[in-house]
C-alpha cells in the first residue's frame, strides 16, 4: 500500500477539518466583514447589514447565504442542491438500479466515507432482506453490530477533530486522527477498505473476520479507555472551548422534534430517539447500553453526547467481541432478486441519527420507488433556527456541532 508522507497527511487532515459548509460560510463572512466589520463600545461585533453568499465545492457544491443585522445573524440558508439527487456523490437513480436490480454483490458506494457507509448499507441490506424473507445468521448479527459501533467511534473521533480544528485547535485535532487510524487499520484487514467500506451486503457481509480481528479490537478498547482523558483535559475543560460552546446554538426539545433532527443533535435537547433502543435490530436487544441524553440543547451538549457515546460503543463491543458465534457470514442468494410486491422499510441508528430506507415494489427486478431518509439533511434545515441571533464566530461552532457531512446532504 502506498505510504502517505507527513506533508501529504497534513494536507488531507486539513481538508477533512474544513467542511464545505464552513468554507462557504467563511466566504460569505469575508464579504460581510470586508464591507466594514467593526466593534461597538460594548465590544460586540458590528456587521454591515445585508445578505451575503459564499460557495464551496468538494464532494458536491454547497452555497451558504447569510443575512446580518448590525450585531447578529438574522438568517442562514444552506443550499446543497445539485443537478442529480445523490447520496455520497452517487446519483440516486443509478444507485437504485445498482441495488434494487439487486445484483447481489456488495452494495456499492451509498455514501461518501466510512463515517456513514456501514450504517447506510446496513439499512439498505436490511430492507431487502426483510422484503425477501432472508434470515441472516447470528454470526452476521454480531459482526454487523460490532462494525457499526466501531464506525460510530470512528465518526465521533472525526467529529471531535473537525470541531476543534474549526475552533482553531491543532493539537486535539491530531488526537482524534491518532485513534481513528487504529480503527481504520482494523477495518482494512477485514473489509479491504479504509475510507470507503463495501462490506454489508444482502444476506450478510462480504468477507469473514480477519484472524486478528478480536485481538486488535480488544487492544483498541483498552487503549481508548486509557487515553480518552487526554481529549477532555486538552479541550472539554478548556475555558475558551467552554465559553464558545455553552449556551450557544440552543435548540429546544420542540425544535429538534419539529425539524426531525435525530441522533446526537436531538438527544442533546432531551429527545430520546435512538433507533437501537426504540426499534432494536441486529444484537442491540441483547446488549446493555445507555442512551445518552442531555437537556441543554447547546453546542456543548451536542459535543458531550458524542463523547459519551464513544464510551457506550466501547461497552457494546466489549459485550460481543468474545462471544461471536460460529456460522456462515453470508446467506447464498440468487444473482438477480425480484422483490415481492409491497412496501418495505428499515432504519438504523447511524452516527448522525436515524437513516431510513423505504422501498415500494411491483414485483419487478427494479423497484417502483426507492427513498432514503438521510440523517444529515434535517441537521442542515435546523441551522437557521440555531444560528439566528448569534454571532459570526458562533455559526462555525454551531455548524461543527451539528456534525452533518456534505455527501449525506447533497441533493
Amino acid at each position: 500500500m502506498e505510504k502517505i508522507s507527513r506533508k501529504g497527511f497534513l494536507k488531507v487532515a486539513a481538508a477533512a477539518a474544513m467542511s464545505g459548509v464552513t468554507a462557504g460560510a467563511l466566504t460569505a463572512c469575508n464579504s460581510a466583514s470586508s464591507s466594514g466589520t467593526a466593534a461597538s463600545a460594548s465590544g460586540d461585533a458590528v456587521y454591515t447589514p445585508g445578505t451575503y453568499t459564499g460557495t464551496a465545492t468538494g464532494i458536491g457544491e454547497v452555497k451558504v447565504t447569510m443575512t446580518f443585522s448590525e450585531t447578529a445573524i438574522t438568517d442562514v440558508v444552506i443550499d446543497a442542491s445539485n443537478e442529480t439527487e445523490s447520496i455520497g456523490g452517487v446519483a440516486a437513480p443509478t444507485l437504485q438500479d445498482a441495488i434494487m436490480a439487486a445484483q447481489n454483490a456488495e452494495i456499492d458506494n451509498v455514501s461518501g466515507a466510512t463515517v456513514t457507509t456501514n450504517a447506510v448499507k446496513k439499512a439498505a441490506a436490511s430492507c431487502i432482506e426483510q422484503a425477501m424473507g432472508i434470515e441472516v445468521s447470528d454470526r452476521v448479527k454480531y459482526i454487523r453490530t460490532i462494525m457499526d459501533e466501531l464506525q460510530r467511534i470512528d465518526s465521533h473521533l472525526l467529529f471531535y477533530s473537525c470541531l476543534v480544528m474549526d475552533m482553531g485547535g491543532l493539537t486535539p485535532f491530531f488526537y482524534g486522527f491518532r485513534e481513528r487510524e487504529m480503527i481504520l487499520d482494523i477495518f482494512e484487514e477485514t473489509t479491504g477498505g479504509r475510507l470507503i467500506q463495501n462490506y454489508n451486503m444482502i444476506g450478510g457481509v462480504q468477507a469473514d473476520l480477519h484472524p486478528d480481528f478480536q485481538k486488535k479490537v480488544k487492544a483498541f478498547i483498552k487503549h481508548m479507555r486509557g487515553i480518552i482523558h487526554e481529549y477532555h483535559e486538552i479541550f472539554t475543560d478548556n475555558v475558551i472551548a467552554v465559553t464558545r460552546m455553552k449556551g450557544v446554538g440552543r435548540l429546544s426539545l420542540e425544535d429538534v422534534i419539529s425539524y426531525g433532527a435525530t441522533g446526537g443533535t436531538g438527544r442533546a435537547s432531551g429527545w430520546s430517539n435512538d433507533v437501537r433502543k426504540h426499534h432494536p435490530y441486529a444484537m442491540y436487544d441483547k446488549v446493555d447500553f445507555k442512551e445518552i441524553l442531555y437537556t441543554e440543547g447547546d453546542c456543548f451538549a451536542r459535543y458531550m453526547v458524542r463523547m459519551d457515546e464513544i464510551m457506550q460503543s466501547l461497552n457494546i463491543i466489549e459485550q460481543l467481541i468474545d462471544n461471536i458465534p460460529e456460522g456462515e457470514f453470508r446467506v447464498k442468494t440468487k444473482p438477480i432478486l425480484r422483490i415481492p410486491e409491497g412496501n418495505y422499510s428499515a432504519s438504523v441508528e447511524s452516527s448522525r441519527g436515524e437513516f431510513g430506507v423505504s422501498l415500494e415494489s411491483h414485483g419487478d427486478k427494479v423497484p417502483y420507488r426507492l427513498h432514503y431518509r438521510s440523517s444529515g439533511l434535517p441537521l442542515v434545515h435546523v441551522m437557521n433556527k440555531a444560528c439566528t441571533g448569534g454571532k459570526l464566530a458562533d455559526l462555525i461552532v454551531i455548524g461543527a456541532s451539528m456534525d452533518f457531512v456534505i455527501p449525506d446532504i447533497d441533493r
